[in-house]
């Protein structure tokens, strides 16, 4: 009780917090390799898997077609698929897509290297 009153009483805490990160405006045309960041941590796979055929290539594909105003050719070019691939590519079901903007908003969200130890025994 004594660590809370001495903080609470610090004149120079700033008490109402800071904003929330997925309550910053979004740029409608984010870095691409930042979205494969995202998609890798919320997948927890490596950031390089999201470059072969499986469900964290197809999360991206999905991702960048919801949150973003890429167009399909770009998209296509970033994880080499052909364009009409990415325009036939659903999108992603609405509580993935919150949970991932969200995660986009916030830089906390690097990407996952084969030798990062979030993945644990996986690699």
């Amino acid at each position: 009780m004594r660590l809370h009153a001495d903080t609470s009483a610090d004149p120079s805490c700033a008490v109402q917090g800071t904003p929330f990160p997925g309550h910053r405006d979004m740029d409608p045309r984010p870095d691409l390799d930042r979205l494969a960041g995202v998609v890798s941590e919320y997948l927890r796979v490596p950031v390089e898997d999201l470059g072969r055929r499986g469900p964290g290539r197809a999360l991206f594909v999905g991702a960048a077609r919801t949150l973003t105003a890429w167009r399909p050719a770009d998209i296509a070019r970033h994880v080499d698929l052909h364009r009409s691939a990415v325009g036939r590519a659903p999108g992603v079901e609405p509580r993935a897509a919150q949970r991932l903007a969200r995660m986009l908003a916030d830089d906390r969200f690097p990407g996952l290297v084969p030798a990062d130890p979030r993945l644990g025994r996986r690699r």
